[in-house]
């Protein structure tokens, strides 16, 4: 009996010293609306039992129903769940101080980490400078030289879905995407495209890291037998990389990264590498499938920069040179953004210019999916217009700049997003130039997660391009 007294005494002073404890956090953050709680779960009872695809409805609702900000309290934790563009680019740009991702991504650490997706502080800063170097300008040549075989290689794999069935393109960018990374970042050539149920592509996409061990080691040994770190191919291309050949030899603090830090990085560039840009890569061929005439302006463009022989190697001169392309695969990012949501971690009390407080130890949730279809910064913001970011008057000339941020924005901006455009343009005028995209199949179903999914895949058809 004497156990039982003492450890009903021991659970209700937990909840009394919890209570006492966050009090003034849960204050300032009902100063926001949000869904009813329940006496100490909070709002467990909305997310139960959810499908992810129930979970982007629920978040749509809400702020249908609350407005761009609410809060949800799951027994201690607290959420401000936000599509203001003022805050989200306030937290973003201007504090310095908000750049703890929050705890809503350590579902990724056992993968990925303390890389720099997950990681903070001091570590991650001195980490993200010894990686800045990885994309600079003098290595885009390389980069699009990289994309463009292996662009080829998926016209080529296409070939089979001409004119039949809907095809599921998402699933064959991702393996596009994985061929270079792979390459760029490892030094290695797993040809995933031609291979997805190798032992060798599923060691990437399962158990990444024993495949980013194996392809460290091997990187090391390759430079102690004083081969060239840019030896990574038969083709004669200046300026070549390897990521994991940067990191080997970078420092952080003036100390060598520990072998832990390489592997957490190299984890998280195979990880970004394949995931966000496939996303918009696929979003933005179904797009044009679904508007004929986008998809004939944008095709017209190219025609005049790269002819009538689809087997001119793309050159980085080129993708410059095609302004509407830019302007349509930011309108797809812009509906479909393949980072749905931002959140981060509040270490120290934020006030906003409403009065109200975002108090520290609460998570800030940014809801990209929701702002980029803000009628006030989009007029007709579920329509597919690439029209408005024309330099020359579209929208992009009027609305603030942090209207617009798919690659996120500030100190913890995406250090990849000129390698991931690069791919995406490079892959995506591959296949324009080789094949017509109609609609076919069924329209995706979509769900949030790190980056945005679509339960039912990607799907399009195509029809061979005639000149």
């Amino acid at each position: 009996m004497f156990v039982v007294i003492i450890t009903i005494f021991l659970v209700l002073f937990s909840f009394v010293y919890d209570y006492v404890r966050n009090k003034r956090k849960f204050d300032l953050v009902d100063e926001f609306p949000g869904p009813r709680l329940m006496p100490f779960i909070g709002n467990a009872y909305n997310y139960a039992a959810k499908s992810s695809e129930d979970v982007i409805k629920l978040i749509l609702e809400s702020h249908k129903t609350y407005g761009q900000s609410y809060r949800t309290k799951i027994y201690n934790e607290a959420t401000i769940w936000t599509s203001d563009l003022k805050i989200i680019s306030s937290i973003l740009v201007n504090n310095t101080k908000a750049i703890t991702k929050s705890p809503l991504y350590n579902f990724l650490k056992p993968w990925l980490g303390e890389g720099l997706l997950t990681g903070t502080g001091k570590k991650w800063r001195a980490e993200r400078k010894v990686m800045a170097p990885m994309f600079h300008s003098k290595y885009f040549e390389y980069f699009v030289h990289v994309f463009n075989r292996h662009g080829e290689n998926l016209v080529n794999k296409l070939k089979s879905y001409e004119d039949g069935d809907a095809v599921d393109i998402i699933s064959l960018i991702y393996l596009t995407a994985l061929d270079s990374i792979c390459e760029i970042g490892c030094g290695e050539q797993i040809d995933a495209l031609n291979n997805s149920d190798s032992e060798y592509v599923q060691a990437v996409t399962e158990t990444i890291n024993q495949f980013s061990s194996d392809a460290i080691r091997r990187r090391r040994a390759y430079l102690l037998d004083n081969k060239s770190k840019d030896d990574v191919g038969d083709d004669d291309v200046a300026n070549k990389i390897v990521f994991i050949d940067l990191l080997l030899q970078g420092s952080a603090d003036g100390k060598p990264l520990d072998d832990d830090a390489i592997l957490d990085q190299v984890n998280t560039l195979t990880f970004n590498g394949r995931n966000s840009s496939p996303v918009a890569i696929a979003f933005v061929l179904y797009a044009l499938g679904q508007h004929i005439d986008v998809q004939q302006t944008l095709f017209k463009e190219i025609k005049y920069v790269f002819g009538s022989d689809k087997s001119d190697p793309i050159t980085i001169q080129q993708l410059q040179e095609l302004p509407y392309l830019d302007s349509v695969i930011k309108e797809a990012m812009r509906l479909y953004p393949p980072i749905p949501a931002v959140a981060r971690y509040i270490e120290e009390d934020i006030r906003l210019d409403d009065g109200r407080y975002i108090p520290a130890a609460t998570s800030l949730a940014m809801t990209l999916f929701v702002a980029f279809r803000d009628p006030s910064a989009f007029p007709e913001p579920n329509e597919f217009n690439p029209d408005r970011f024309d330099l020359n008057g579209g929208v992009s000339s009027r609305i603030d700049p942090f209207a617009f941020i798919p690659f996120s924005s500030g100190p913890r901006n995406c250090i990849g997003q000129r390698y991931a455009l690069l791919l995406i343009k490079t892959v995506v005028v591959q296949i324009l130039r080789n094949y017509e995209i109609v609609s076919k199949g069924e329209a995706p179903i979509l769900f949030p997660q790190i980056v945005l999914r679509s339960k039912n895949g990607v799907q399009i058809g195509l029809k061979n391009r005639v000149y």
